[in-house]
């Protein structure tokens, strides 16, 4: 991997290469911390298309001025992403910090200040996709940043509230659930049965994804919809 990322820190102009760690990434995708010039993120992405959407995407945002996002760095000469071996290669801005945890006092509410900017920043017609806490990095000071778009497509700006909602649900004890839900519905003041009716498309997708290969991950699709069909009204 050292010949990779030489040629990557060429290609993006970082500086001579001083050391690379792999971290543990998502389902889809390899990630690594590299340290150049300074600390950088590089990413495998499924094709050239999607560096292109994601930094067509950053571009929108920032030109909206909208910052909580770990932001898309293209080549020296222009390039979404970097061809090595077959492999295809995003430089992205390196965030540290830690997933929220949306049962300690004020953190959910930060949740869907987030949730809400983008939505109310992102091109019309388009979502995130996979808008949950493991998507979200809390920086010291507590301001949230959106770190992968690899999801992004058409759709209801409901589903990327939903699947944040989802997101608070399986990642709350059941003494902090449900203050955690109210203050995140609270920023976002969404209507509930739209709200719902894209939850339940959520755990769809995400069960028909999962069904066959991970009984952990289905639990917590069903979970989720259960507790929200049953609490959506007290919330």
């Amino acid at each position: 991997m050292e010949r990779v990322f030489k040629k990557i820190c060429k290609a993006y102009a970082l500086g001579e290469l001083q050391a690379y760690e792999e971290l543990q990434g998502g389902t889809d995708a390899r990630t690594w911390k590299l340290t150049a010039r300074g600390y950088y993120l590089v990413r495998t992405l499924r094709d050239k298309e999607q560096g292109e959407r994601e930094l067509a995407l950053c571009v929108h945002l920032i030109k909206h001025d909208f910052y909580d996002i770990a932001v898309v760095y293209d080549t020296e000469d222009g390039q979404p992403a970097l061809e090595v071996g077959g492999v295809w290669y995003q430089v992205q801005e390196f965030c540290p910090g830690h997933m929220p945890v949306p049962g300690r006092p004020g953190v959910a509410a930060r949740m869907g200040q987030t949730v809400k900017g983008l939505a109310s920043h992102m091109p019309e017609g388009m979502i995130h996709g996979d808008l949950g806490p493991w998507n979200m990095v809390v920086q010291e000071g507590g301001a949230i940043k959106i770190i992968d778009f690899g999801s992004v497509r058409e759709g209801d700006s409901y589903f990327d509230f939903a699947t944040a909602f989802a997101g608070i649900i399986n990642h709350t004890s059941d003494k902090t659930r449900m203050t955690a839900c109210r203050e995140f519905l609270a920023e976002l003041n969404p209507d509930r049965e739209r709200l719902l009716s894209q939850l339940r498309l959520w755990a769809e997708e995400g069960i028909a994804r999962w069904s066959e290969t991970s009984e952990t991950m289905t639990k917590r699709f069903h979970h989720a919809l259960k507790w929200a069909e049953e609490h959506i009204h007290e919330l």
